[in-house]
């Protein structure tokens, strides 16, 4: 079955570009994608001349240059069937509607975002286009690691949390990945305070029966797949527990998925990963929202 069938690259010409292709390469050779699409939106503003054929003459140009630079270099990574579209816009939004559109339209499965490190991403790497698009969203870093040997999945076992638990087991079992899980906690529902052993002792017997359960419904080992819960201070965020964690265990891809909506920065999926879309990261993260199949796991074992 296809986990991951077309996915739309948001360039912005600028040194980033090659780290979103290089990766979304590997991206798309570990899930057997069958679609790329490029984009690269232009505001009316930053160009000279506003007439029909200019902005024509200017889109030709980029899409030509998009293409020698990025088109043969996929096509060799990823064989000549691979189906390559490439499309420069104009837009007066600063492209995020154009953004969130492209992702309708076009029927993507991922969103493909590059981070810049020290950037507050206001606005091409806003919140917007992340937070609204109906898909996943990928976030590529500068110098990605470019192979997928250890996923960390973090997930707190609801319904909603197993299209990310099958895209990590997908991983595992199709590209030899380790997979470890992470127990995504709700801090705000937290009863004791984060560090007592009392509540440290409940959150883990809470945690190894959640996943024990969760497991159990795919015929899966418990053992065969390590748990992880975050530690730390009580004033330290989930996302950063959770990124240390990855970092710790030398994990070269996280996938999240939670209850809520990414629009909403008080659901529990909202908040982590709006706090991880602002921090410097290093490590690809892959946020899911796929709601239109929400019985991907089961597929995968039938």
């Amino acid at each position: 079955m296809k986990i991951v069938n077309h996915i739309l690259l948001c360039l912005d010409l600028s040194e980033i570009d090659e780290d979103i292709v290089h990766y979304s390469a590997v991206i798309a050779k570990s899930f057997s994608v069958e679609k790329i699409t490029i984009t690269h939106i232009v505001q009316p503003s930053d160009l000279p001349k506003k007439d029909e054929d200019s902005l024509n003459e200017v889109k030709s140009s980029i899409d030509e240059m998009i293409s020698i630079e990025f088109e043969n270099f996929l096509k060799k990574e990823l064989g000549e069937n691979m189906i390559i579209n490439i499309y420069t816009q104009i837009a007066e939004d600063e492209g995020l509607e154009t953004i969130i559109s492209n992702v309708e339209d076009m029927n993507v499965d991922m969103l493909v975002i590059g981070q810049k490190y020290g950037e507050y991403r206001q606005k091409f790497h806003s919140r917007k286009p992340f937070a609204e698009s109906d898909c996943d969203v990928l976030f590529v870093p500068e110098n990605p690691p470019l192979q997928i040997t250890r996923v960390l999945c973090a997930i707190d076992y609801s319904d909603v949390s197993k299209a990310a638990f099958a895209k990590a087991f997908y991983l595992h079992k199709n590209q030899n990945s380790d997979l470890i899980c992470y127990y995504l906690q709700d801090i705000s529902r937290t009863y004791f305070p984060a560090t007592t052993s009392t509540s440290e002792n409940y959150i883990q017997s809470k945690a190894e029966t959640k996943h024990r359960n969760f497991l159990s419904q795919f015929s899966l080992k418990p053992e065969d797949y390590p748990l992880k819960i975050g530690t730390g201070e009580q004033l330290t965020s989930e996302a950063e527990k959770l990124y240390k964690t990855a970092d710790e265990n030398k994990a070269d891809l996280i996938i999240i998925g939670a209850s809520g909506k990414t629009s909403n920065e008080t659901s529990l999926l909202g908040n982590i990963a709006e706090t991880l879309r602002r921090m410097d990261t290093y490590i690809p993260i892959m946020v899911t929202k796929d709601f239109r199949n929400k019985d991907m796991l089961s597929q995968l074992f039938s």
